[in-house]
């Protein structure tokens, strides 16, 4: 199983820190459904996997 990690957060010297990892969080800060369904046109269609006729979507 291939499980990605995020990139981590740099620190105040724009330095990858050597201890412990600070996530940087991506999505939006709003309960609009970005995480599901994107945060943009772009991404919802990238999002979908058109070959699948119910509406299913990729796992990534």
């Amino acid at each position: 199983m291939n499980v990605a990690r995020s990139a981590p957060a740099l620190d105040g010297y724009c330095n990858t820190p050597s201890g412990p990892r600070q996530q940087v969080n991506k999505i939006t800060s709003y309960i609009d459904g970005s995480n599901v369904y994107g945060s943009s046109a772009a991404e919802l269609i990238r999002l979908r996997n058109p070959s699948l006729s119910c509406k299913h979507f990729f796992l990534s």
